[in-house]
């Protein structure tokens, strides 16, 4: 479960931001990622939360953005939105299908801070 990692590196990241700004108090945070990156958001939120208890300065709320699963068909050159991704181009059904978007681990988007 790598996302108590991802929770402890963004826990991290958000008291480097809190320093850097010099705020004392991160209210609420949003991120983005692509659908792709593997990170199941329960699970983030859950380990982000049991974090947050030894820091009293971060409030473990947040939203996540989630990035959509973009293909470009090397066969027949459609790019689009994949929702359905399986590897193969939705339209001609073509195997040459390359990820564009969608894979992006978590970024920090927006803070909101005291």
């Amino acid at each position: 479960m790598h996302e108590i990692a991802l929770a402890a590196a963004l826990l991290e990241l958000l008291e480097a931001q809190a320093r850097e700004h010099g705020v004392t108090r991160v209210n609420s945070f949003r991120l983005s990622c692509g659908r792709l990156a593997g990170v199941e958001e329960h699970c983030l939120r859950t380990a982000f939360e049991q974090l947050c208890l030894d820091h009293p300065g971060i409030t473990p709320s947040f939203t996540i953005d989630w990035r959509p699963v973009i293909t470009f068909c090397c066969d027949c050159g459609l790019e689009c939105e994949d929702t359905t991704y399986r590897g193969t181009c939705p339209a001609c059904g073509g195997s040459g299908v390359l990820l564009t978007g969608g894979t992006e681990e978590l970024r920090l988007d927006e803070l909101d801070a005291d």
